[in-house]
């Protein structure tokens, strides 16, 4: 057997630290069959883990690292993260809220309480606790994401339809609700100065246009009306179900990505805004899709008319 030199956790730990995850992961590794108790070394694993895209791995490592050490907030971020990449909502939650009862200063941690929050559509307290989060770390670009969300969900509650209200009510209330959606893309602006190359920039980028569509204004395309305003509602006749990334399957990402978007008149799905997104290409794959649908356009007074519609796509594995 390979004789491991005592500081193995420690040198894995500087490999990390100088970017080099591939070897900390094999230096960590030996650390860990050597020491099965070295909690520095299996939480480093963890990141490692995390960075070179093995979720369960990262899981693994951050569950032991926590066992060892209940009372290192750092490792309950860690493991609250790889739950929340695969999905699993409460065990994400509980571990992050641990972690802020040990150390509130962890930026990481309100994050991850506010992407629970906003899959759990409480919109206004996913608001709250990635406002916490730059608070601490104003650069946090996860954050601004989770913000930039809360935002647009919190405009699409308050410009939901209200039974018998006339049509210039709705328009009234979408530009008072506007402010919200303003805000969004102030969020989103300073996401995008703070990572112009993300992998998934022009997304974004295009979600910043979409906005303006959604304010109330309408665009080019004329009037848009809800389900309830027009006589007979958009049909879909083709509907794709997207593909898994083989990112998004080996890390075991799961999850729903939500969209609001419209069936013009023109029978062209356009102005797709994200409501709740996912990482690791499946956002990407669900807008690829939704610009697939084929479908009736909605009918009023007779003619074909643009219509709001909600589309999600689920992404589990069995």
């Amino acid at each position: 057997s390979v004789n491991v030199p005592e500081d193995s956790g420690r040198r894995g730990v500087k490999l990390y630290q100088q970017g080099d995850i591939k070897g900390a992961i094999e230096v960590l590794r030996s650390a860990v069959k050597e020491r099965k108790d070295n909690s520095e070394a299996w939480h480093y694993l963890g990141l490692a883990l995390n960075r070179n895209g093995d979720v369960k791995g990262a899981r693994k490592a951050f569950e032991t690292a926590v066992k060892l050490r209940p009372d290192f907030s750092p490792s309950h971020t860690g493991l609250a993260y790889a739950l929340l990449l695969t999905n699993k909502l409460s065990e994400a939650g509980r571990e992050a809220e641990r972690a802020l009862a040990l150390d509130p200063k962890i930026a990481e941690a309100h994050y991850i309480v506010g992407a629970v929050r906003l899959r759990g559509k409480l919109y206004a307290k996913a608001l709250e606790a990635s406002e916490a989060a730059l608070r601490i770390k104003p650069e946090l670009s996860p954050a601004l994401l989770v913000k930039t969300q809360a935002q647009v969900n919190i405009y699409l509650e308050a410009i939901a339809p209200v039974e018998k209200e006339s049509r210039d009510s709705r328009v009234q209330r979408s530009r008072e609700a506007g402010v919200h959606l303003r805000e969004a893309v102030q969020s989103l602006e300073k996401f995008l100065a703070l990572e112009p190359n993300v992998k998934n920039a022009d997304i974004w980028r295009q979600q910043l246009e979409t906005m303006q569509v959604h304010s109330g204004s309408g665009g080019s395309d004329g009037p848009i009306f809800s389900p309830s305003e027009v006589t007979t509602k958009a049909v879909i006749r083709k509907k794709v179900e997207p593909q898994y990334t083989e990112y998004a399957r080996q890390s075991g990402i799961e999850g729903t990505v939500l969209m609001r978007a419209v069936f013009a008149a023109d029978g062209k799905v356009k102005h797709i805004l994200l409501v709740q997104a996912l990482s690791h290409g499946l956002t990407e794959e669900a807008i690829k899709v939704a610009r697939q649908i084929k479908f009736n356009p909605a009918i009023k007074d007779g003619r074909p008319v643009s219509q709001f519609v909600q589309i999600e796509y689920n992404f589990h594995l069995y």
